[in-house]
């Protein structure tokens, strides 16, 4: 298996989009990624919180470490609104399953 970061490492430019389906292994997605992560605008994925606990991973940490790496969190609802996720909220486990997260600090280019 090769990570993102060895994959992109001659990669210059900035990425738009990353749109992951990794059935709970989301997190290991972003630790093969420490430095294409500062280069990411956008990532969409599916908040799992049951296959990112059988990975052996707590959801929470999942989102903290996008947190961690200038990303806000939303979450589309039922009716079609974009809502920010607060990650202190203990309801976090009952997100809905798609998640965007934006990347702050490039937000602007």
């Amino acid at each position: 298996m090769i990570s993102l970061d060895e994959y992109f490492r001659n990669l210059k430019d900035e990425i738009a989009l990353i749109k992951m389906d990794v059935q709970g292994a989301e997190f290991l997605v972003l630790k093969g990624m420490k430095n294409l992560i500062k280069k990411v605008k956008a990532i969409i994925f599916e908040y799992w919180p049951d296959g990112l606990r059988a990975g052996g991973i707590e959801p929470l940490t999942l989102l903290n470490k996008l947190e961690m790496n200038n990303f806000k969190l939303f979450y589309i609802d039922k009716n079609l609104n974009i809502k920010s996720i607060d990650i202190n909220n203990k309801a976090n486990n009952k997100l809905p399953s798609n998640i965007i997260a934006i990347n702050t600090k490039l937000l602007n280019k």
